[in-house]
């Protein structure tokens, strides 16, 4: 999970990283592939056949790196999105991985959700879905098994 964005906020609250996501940009901005295959290390930390990384980067190529750019300035530092999280009023799964330098920004953000429940995931990246895939399987299984009996009554 990515903390919800505050907006122009973190850029006052946390300048250090903020300057560092702008340099990040311009990297993308002028290096996209290179830059890409660098992200999909950065964020996946169990060996991954050569021919999903080629398709990670061949997807994140179709963004030209103008757009993308403009999209995650937009997205990181437009709108203060953390007021929402109040409003959010049906049960909420929100995993994490335990090496997060936003872990404590990320459990910050699911302790604002009335009905979150935060799971951190151990020896997983960014990507923990393919770092322990078996793991996020069995939680997302578990919060559809919870949710089930509710439904279970219902009609369509």
């Amino acid at each position: 999970m990515q903390p919800v964005a505050d907006g122009a906020d973190g850029v006052t609250a946390r300048p250090q990283e903020s300057a560092g996501q702008l340099r990040m940009l311009a990297l993308y901005q002028a290096h996209q592939p290179d830059y890409l295959r660098g992200m999909m290390g950065a964020i996946i930390t169990k060996p991954q056949p050569e021919s999903t990384i080629d398709r990670l980067v061949t997807t994140g190529m179709k963004t030209p790196p103008s757009i993308g750019t403009g999209m995650l300035v937009a997205d990181l530092f437009g709108v203060n999105r953390t007021a929402a999280l109040k409003k959010i009023d049906c049960p909420t799964l929100i995993i994490a991985s335990a090496k997060s330098g936003e872990l404590a920004r990320q459990q910050a953000g699911a302790s604002q959700i009335p009905h979150a429940h935060f799971e951190k995931i151990e020896d997983a990246a960014h990507a923990v879905f393919l770092d322990q895939p078996e793991r996020f399987a069995e939680l997302l299984e578990k919060v559809v098994k919870d949710l089930t009996p509710a439904w279970a009554g219902s009609t369509p």
